[in-house]
């Protein structure tokens, strides 16, 4: 799983934010990166009318994370080397789920009758 190692590098990486950030901008970080660790596996077991909402929240929470890589970054609280190590698998993840949300949509709009039974 390719989010839980990023994960990985940003808990590597949060000791090294300075103290007055570590404890309002690391934790929120931190709390929305396993909030999201979280909703990709709900997603991936919630019934297949249910899935489409579920992406469109995974969407939206890795959009506010990759803004929160990119406020970092600017205010100087990672390297631009974690903030590359981070943030480019951030972008992968993002096509991918734009990925799986558009097969899904397009196998709803093939058996719409069918989706709603399962």
């Amino acid at each position: 799983m390719k989010a839980k190692e990023i994960y990985k590098i940003w808990v590597e990486n949060l000791p090294n934010i300075p103290r007055i950030s570590r404890y309002t901008y690391g934790d929120r970080v931190d709390t929305l990166f396993l909030e999201f660790l979280e909703k990709i596996y709900a997603v991936s077991y919630m019934p297949i009318h249910e899935k489409s909402l579920g992406i469109r929240n995974l969407i939206s929470t890795l959009d506010t994370l990759r803004f929160l890589f990119q406020l970092g970054y600017e205010t100087r609280l990672i390297t631009e080397k974690k903030y590359i190590a981070i943030s480019t698998p951030l972008v992968e993840i993002g096509k991918m789920l734009g990925g799986w949300k558009k097969g899904l949509d397009e196998k709803i709009i093939k058996t719409p009758a069918q989706s709603k039974l399962l």
